[in-house]
């Protein structure tokens, strides 16, 4: 998962998953990906001597935790740094039909921050505004003109007015941009 947000800052995570896939197959127990996904082991109280599937269960609950722990870290640091977050409103479950994003996007947990997100703003009176993904990356933040280009291309370099940013900091401005004008127009009075 990467979070960017308009000053750039990138946090990306699922590191713990590839860590975790190593350790398995080290130990023996799994030999790929597929079989670790199948990979059920009952919890059990350490105790010295411990059998492998007791090994195993306990390196997964840690990592587990720490998936947890990242994300409610996360989510509070944006929950208490902004009134208003606006997000892209993102079709998790067709984009993990995606084969070769797949395994990324569900070690990135993308529906549980946002589950987890969604979540603290609320109880802290905080408003989170999901808008649509519809051209943010390719439209200039800029002037606002259409600037087609394919997912490999990671710059955004307008022909127009000759902005040139990070591909992911132009869709957080044009998601911002969106977000607050939703914001505007729900407002009663349209004064913001």
């Amino acid at each position: 998962m990467a979070v960017t947000s308009m000053a750039g800052s990138a946090t990306t995570g699922a590191w713990w998953m590839r860590r975790w896939t190593k350790f398995m197959q080290q130990v023996g127990v799994a030999s790929d990906a597929n079989e670790l996904r199948g990979l059920r082991v009952k919890r059990l109280e350490v105790q010295p001597g411990l059998i492998q599937a007791q090994v195993v269960a306990r390196r997964h609950e840690r990592i587990a935790n720490r998936r947890k722990g990242t994300l409610h870290k996360l989510a509070r640091g944006y929950v208490n740094g902004f009134d208003v977050i606006t997000v892209e409103e993102l079709n998790v479950s067709g984009m993990v039909q995606n084969h070769h994003l797949a395994r990324s996007i569900s070690d990135a947990a993308w529906s549980a921050f946002r589950q987890i997100r969604t979540n603290k703003a609320a109880s802290a009176g905080r408003r989170v505004i999901a808008v649509a993904p519809h051209f943010t990356s390719q439209k200039c933040s800029g002037c606002g003109e259409y600037v087609p280009k394919s997912l490999s291309v990671r710059t955004h370099v307008c022909p127009y007015c000759g902005l040139v940013d990070d591909r992911d900091v132009n869709a957080a401005k044009n998601i911002l941009r969106k977000g607050l004008d939703e914001a505007i127009a729900d407002c009663p009075t349209g004064t913001g």
